[in-house]
């Protein structure tokens, strides 16, 4: 291991992540406005706690069992990501059950399921990427982290 590379690494991974978020957050508040914002914050909300259910730590899980048994990487993500299937789903019908209890506005809906679709595909792909920090592979976990965060910055602006 290298520690000090990979401690670099993570701190690119982990402080792009909060650039891009921080950025698209403040083009999205100009863009917007108050009340835009306001309706865009409280659809995210909802999202974001629904997308909890399924993060249930299958990350940490998957770097743990992944770096004390290194042959066996393919069987256990493969495990996980099915457990995570499973758990999406159950996120996915609390959403409808939601839905049905608040009577949301057409368009806060909308942006309420891209959002939890976007918050999903960032679950699996970071899901995705932590196997790369179990096989000692922090190099491309960061260049993975930039490009989706690039790609995050250019998807708000657009």
């Amino acid at each position: 291991m290298k520690p000090l590379r990979n401690t670099m690494l993570s701190i690119i991974v982990t402080g792009s992540r909060v650039v891009a978020v921080a950025l698209g957050m403040v083009l999205l508040a100009r863009v917007l406005g108050p009340t835009g914002f306001g309706y865009f914050t409280y659809a995210l909300t909802v999202a974001t706690v629904l997308a909890v259910i399924p993060e249930y730590g299958f990350d940490l899980q998957v770097v743990k069992r992944v770096a004390g048994s290194s042959a066996d990487a393919y069987a256990i993500w493969r495990a996980a990501v099915r457990a995570k299937g499973l758990l999406t789903g159950l996120a996915a019908l609390v959403g409808i059950v939601w839905a049905i209890i608040q009577q949301p506005r057409l368009a806060d809906l909308g942006v309420v399921v891209v959002l939890f679709a976007s918050a999903i595909a960032l679950s699996y792909g970071r899901l995705n990427t932590f196997v790369f920090r179990a096989l000692d592979r922090f190099d491309l976990d960061a260049k993975t982290a930039l490009v989706l965060n690039v790609t995050l910055i250019v998807g708000v602006l657009l």
